[in-house]
């Protein structure tokens, strides 16, 4: 194709399913807002993803019993970042007896910062967890985690599962260490526990080129 130049732009804002404008300047942006997509035109009238801003990672983790309270390290990183999801779906349930007060947490090798529980306080019960279900983070006021069971089909919409699942929020990383993405729960020793659960991980960096998150799967 002809090479275009790029002059005065024009910028626009809607929904990933929108149809978007043509006969606009070359080089003009679309940001689907509820994709987290950058698009752009480069002939007025076709549009292609011009950058991704958000970036999927997972870890597969096996629950098993142990000593109370139990940490998995999910994920690592260095720098700071907005996170957009954050959930963790069973892909197999061997033993699902006794898994409670489970919850999503931060910790720096000092502090531990809670990134979901219960209104009681106790985080949320997976004992009889069964494949398929899907738990994780919303934006409820009085409760921020959820979980639902695939005993039978369900929809769950923005008001109960929270604006793709998670209500944004920013996390800073303590500077000169290794901070990590836990998930913790309690089984007893003797309970038999055997869980596998595919945790996701969707997430934005802020400073790329000079601090980036160095966000991994561990």
């Amino acid at each position: 194709m002809a090479v275009n130049r790029i002059a005065n732009i024009e910028r626009f804002v809607g929904l990933y399913a929108d149809t978007k404008p043509t006969g606009v300047p070359v080089g003009s942006r679309y940001y689907a807002y509820d994709a987290y997509v950058d698009y752009i035109t480069y002939d007025g009238t076709n549009w292609e993803i011009f950058q991704e801003l958000t970036t999927h990672i997972y870890v597969s983790k096996t629950l098993v019993q142990g000593t109370e309270p139990i940490s998995v390290n999910l994920f690592s990183f260095t720098g700071p970042f907005r996170v957009h999801r954050l959930y963790g779906v069973c892909v197999e349930a061997t033993d699902a007896s006794d898994c409670d007060d489970a919850f999503f947490n931060l910790y720096d090798g000092t502090n531990v910062v809670d990134l979901s529980d219960d209104q009681a306080g106790s985080g949320i019960t997976l004992s009889g967890i069964t494949v398929g279900s899907v738990f994780g983070l919303n934006a409820a006021p009085t409760v921020d985690a959820f979980y639902q069971k695939s005993d039978q089909c369900r929809y769950l919409d923005a008001t109960y599962a929270g604006s793709e699942i998670w209500q944004r929020g920013l996390i800073i990383a303590k500077a000169g260490v290794t901070n990590y993405i836990r998930f913790t729960y309690d089984s007893a020793t003797d309970s038999g526990l055997d869980l596998d659960i595919d945790f996701h991980l969707v997430y934005e960096e802020l400073c790329p080129e000079a601090i980036p998150s160095a966000l991994v799967a561990v």
